[in-house]
């Protein structure tokens, strides 16, 4: 049994998609012209996505979140993340399997934040967090 771990992170813009269709395992993403997945830069080996399923009187919903951490703190990034926490966004993860997972839809995006923590190890840990009535789906090829 190969454990599946987290080698990509990339995200899109909700206003960069033009059209998704999802179904119950996978999604389908259609870009606008000149849009596409944009790479997030994080340390390797730090990538984690975490699925908890939560029951209520309005039923089921899932807390989807993906975290990782980032060893630059550079204006570069900085401006990154403002984009990021000020965004409506999707993110998809790789697993060394090669399969994506999508985390967001369109009317419940992810909420990214960023904790910088120079005293202690001097790197952000950064957490993608999304709460819907949805498990992540993967990504149709």
């Amino acid at each position: 049994m190969v454990v599946q771990q987290v080698v990509k992170i990339e995200y899109a813009l909700l206003q960069w998609i033009n059209r998704g269709r999802a179904g119950d395992v996978f999604v389908e993403v259609e870009f606008l012209p000149g849009k596409d997945w944009q790479p997030f830069p994080f340390t390797p080996g730090t990538g984690q996505l975490t699925e908890k399923a939560a029951r209520s009187e309005a039923g089921v919903s899932y807390k989807t979140e993906v975290k990782c951490n980032v060893t630059m703190d550079n204006p570069s990034m900085l401006s990154g993340f403002s984009t990021l926490e000020h965004a409506d966004v999707v993110i998809r993860v790789m697993y060394n399997s090669g399969e994506w997972k999508v985390i967001g839809i369109p009317g419940n995006p992810v909420k990214t934040s960023a904790e910088l923590e120079v005293a202690k190890s001097g790197l952000f840990k950064v957490s993608f967090q999304c709460d819907s009535i949805y498990r992540a789906r993967f990504l149709k090829a």
